[in-house]
């Protein structure tokens, strides 16, 4: 199976360690859940702490073959709660749309 990732574009806020979605691209996994939203704060990526991750290396461990899951902890105000990501691919429509794009797109 092909490789995919998450859909969710993160970033790093004033050089601190936590990570936070900046945006959850249509059509895959991240928005496909309906459970992740923009904000939300990254704790743990398949029971591992990515706040000494860059986020290169977060990729590598977001990315897995079509249909696989990944665990990803998050963190929303007060609320943290854990959710189950199946890769998926986007529609073609919307995976053009990511693609125009710029960022670090998980």
């Amino acid at each position: 199976a092909r490789s995919v990732g998450l859909g969710l574009r993160l970033d790093r806020r004033a050089g601190g360690r936590t990570v936070y979605v900046q945006e959850v691209i249509a059509g895959f996994a991240g928005h496909a859940s309906g459970r992740v939203s923009r904000d939300d704060e990254i704790l743990l990526v398949d029971g591992r702490d990515v706040r000494e991750l860059s986020l290169a290396e977060m990729k590598a461990l977001t990315v897995g073959p079509a249909g696989t899951v990944c665990e990803v902890r998050l963190r929303r105000a007060l609320l943290v709660f854990d959710v189950a990501l199946t890769r998926i691919f986007p529609a073609p429509e919307a995976a053009w749309a990511s693609n125009q794009r710029a960022g670090s797109g998980l």
